[in-house]
């Protein structure tokens, strides 16, 4: 696949091992989003960064806006249907993997 993929949950384990993955990849952009401060990540510098969080839903349309695909990590929260649903709508176009 080429393009630009959003990884939910960077910062996680199974996040980071896909962000190291995929930058191996010179046709793959890939942005990864975490709740935490992101002017001072600890993930692999290949990646791009972005404000993510589950629970700010103000933070979805820049995360995914222009992905071509969405490694969604499921949030461990009640709503989750209803979160991954909304996520997606901001992304229409996206794969989602």
């Amino acid at each position: 696949m080429t393009g630009t993929i959003f990884i939910t949950g960077a910062r996680g384990k199974t996040g980071r091992e896909v962000i190291e993955q995929l930058s191996q990849h010179s046709d793959v952009t890939v942005r990864g989003g975490s709740s935490q401060d992101t002017s001072t990540h600890d993930i692999l510098s290949a990646s791009t960064i972005v404000q993510f969080d589950w629970n700010d839903r103000s933070t979805w349309p820049t995360a995914v806006e222009g992905v071509d695909a969405i490694f969604l990590m499921r949030p461990d929260v009640p709503n989750v249907p209803e979160l991954i649903t909304d996520l997606i709508s901001h992304a229409p176009n996206a794969h989602i993997v």
